[in-house]
């Protein structure tokens, strides 16, 4: 799936499967979740052949007490949390300084 919202909702969560990568085409993203669980799946901005040429930006919202991701019965991972088990790559320009 291509994510090519320039600024989502306030998500509760998203769990990736599959493949979630932002859109290359120089529009800014902006991904705003209280979770993000890379579960079996991939989780990519931009490549190493063609990095993101626009800003793409990662929101984790939440209160400390809220509901935490729980990875299994026994494990809690907390909140406001991006966690993977699966594959996460981002590439963006390189850096001038």
């Amino acid at each position: 799936m291509v994510l090519d919202l320039e600024e989502t909702p306030i998500l509760n969560s998203i769990e990736i499967n599959g493949r979630l990568s932002f859109v290359q085409d120089g529009t800014n993203v902006h991904l705003r979740s209280k979770q993000i669980f890379v579960r079996a799946g991939e989780f990519f901005i931009g490549s190493e052949e063609t990095p993101f040429a626009a800003e793409a930006l990662i929101t984790l919202h939440g209160m400390q007490d809220e509901v935490t991701l729980d990875l299994s019965g026994s494990i809690s991972a907390g909140n406001k949390i991006l966690a993977t088990t699966g594959r996460v790559l981002f590439y963006g320009q390189p850096r001038t300084r």
